[in-house]
């Protein structure tokens, strides 16, 4: 049997260009400390759920990456409440 991924919920700040040049856009997405720090594509799904809101807080969980070592995937799970940060 197979040990259960560990996997660590925090809170995340999506964030989207206000103004931006580029053909493709990226998102800013990290936490408090911003010891957690990522870009991603925005996409035409990710506008949807964003609703236009700039910036967004969301809960997200800390997985593991199989292919690098002692590295993590952010998964975004559901909206959190906002944050004063």
């Amino acid at each position: 049997m197979a040990k259960a991924a560990k996997y660590k919920r925090i809170i995340v700040k999506v964030q989207t260009p206000i103004v931006t040049s580029e053909p493709h856009p990226m998102v800013l997405v990290y936490d408090q400390g911003k010891s957690v720090f990522d870009q991603f594509p925005l996409t035409a799904q990710l506008l949807k759920i964003l609703k236009g809101e700039p910036k967004t807080f969301w809960y997200a969980d800390l997985i593991p990456d199989p292919q690098k070592d002692g590295a993590f995937k952010v998964s975004i799970v559901k909206r959190a409440p906002w944050q004063e940060w």
